[in-house]
């Protein structure tokens, strides 16, 4: 097959660019470089290759060419940079390209394959050299020409750049999920904080009164935990309230929400349910609260009480004037006082 113009196939790699600027990850992206940048390189194998941030000495496999022109998955390949080619000079970019002519060809296993042109390219973030390029024509024998080099610098360039802009893209994303974890979940259980809670609770009340389906609000206070803290310590309590929060997490249904509204207090929401739906997530939450070696070896006693309070959209009470802000307000309200109803009751202590 006769290979394009340079002008054709720098007019390919031009088009390439805004196709390898599309894709969602890196995987895509390598993936889609070493397989069109064939055409616009001329070159027959090109493989892509990640410098290890923890050792330069290393190279970290992503996509090539095979023996037979497929592309090859090579993530789990990593192989030992050659010293002669990948020097210093060339990680600090001080040549765009390394051109080997009649060298040793390899698999992505660093096995000899035959012998053919090579051409290796440092890919660049701007300030160090994150990986490379490599290519060779073992599939066709022609000879790699300087215009075939100048091309696949070219693609090392436009694949580092893209490389670098994906990873600043997938940091901010990782940041952007910390903060907002952060923001929503309570830092010791890892459930959700209040003001979360208290979110899902308004929009749980919005799709009851739109599906005319009640729902429970529970509202569970550890008892006790005052003289845990003073007998064990405030590392027990913590304790203590971690497990207690995996315990409810455990005895409640996937469609239920949990959060820690704060201190020993925690609220569940169970939309969609009646007062026995309620009365059966208690029942297993005390049933597992009583083999729970960790809750037995901090206290032998009850450690919760809770008050319930049930919303249902077709009571007389419930007028639609009402804000799911306000409804969501007072029936917080209602189960903490009817929770301490039960405290005095029982004469539990904090």
């Amino acid at each position: 097959m006769k290979k394009a113009s340079f002008t054709e196939r720098l007019a390919l790699l031009h088009e390439l660019h805004f196709e390898l600027a599309e894709k969602n990850g890196l995987e895509e992206l390598c993936r889609t470089a070493v397989d069109l940048g064939r055409s616009a390189t001329g070159i027959d194998r090109l493989s892509i290759w990640f410098i290890d941030e923890n050792n330069p000495k290393w190279l970290q496999g992503t996509y090539g060419i095979d023996e037979q022109g497929a592309v090859r998955d090579e993530r789990s390949a990593r192989v030992e940079a050659n010293p002669d080619v990948y020097d210093q000079e060339f990680l600090e970019r001080r040549v765009p390209f390394r051109l080997i002519k009649g060298g040793s060809a390899y698999d992505h296993t660093s096995t000899v394959v035959g012998t053919a042109d090579l051409v290796v390219a440092p890919m660049w973030d701007g300030a160090h050299s994150i990986g490379v390029l490599s290519g060779d024509n073992l599939l066709s024998g022609r000879r790699i020409g300087n215009q075939d080099c100048e091309l696949a610098a070219l693609l090392a360039r436009m694949a580092g750049y893209l490389v670098t802009i994906k990873r600043k893209e997938e940091m901010l994303r990782k940041d952007a999920r910390e903060l907002e974890r952060m923001a929503t979940t309570d830092e010791l259980t890892g459930i959700l904080n209040r003001r979360t809670g208290m979110q899902f609770l308004e929009h749980q009340l919005s799709v009851a009164r739109r599906i005319r389906r009640p729902l429970v609000v529970c509202f569970i206070d550890l008892d006790g935990l005052k003289r845990v803290n003073d007998n064990h310590g405030h590392h027990v309590g913590d304790q203590f309230i971690v497990a207690i929060a995996s315990l409810i997490q455990e005895a409640v249904r996937d469609s239920d929400i949990v959060c820690r509204m704060g201190g020993d207090e925690f609220m569940v929401v169970l939309p969609m349910s009646g007062s026995s739906d309620a009365e059966v997530v208690l029942e297993r939450l005390h049933r597992l609260a009583g083999k729970s070696e960790t809750l037995t070896q901090i206290s032998a006693d009850r450690w919760y009480s809770v008050g319930t309070v049930t919303w249902d959209p077709d009571d007389a009470q419930s007028t639609g004037k009402e804000t799911v802000g306000t409804i969501a307000q007072r029936l917080v309200r209602d189960a903490d006082h009817r929770m301490y109803e039960q405290k005095r009751a029982r004469g539990a202590a904090r």
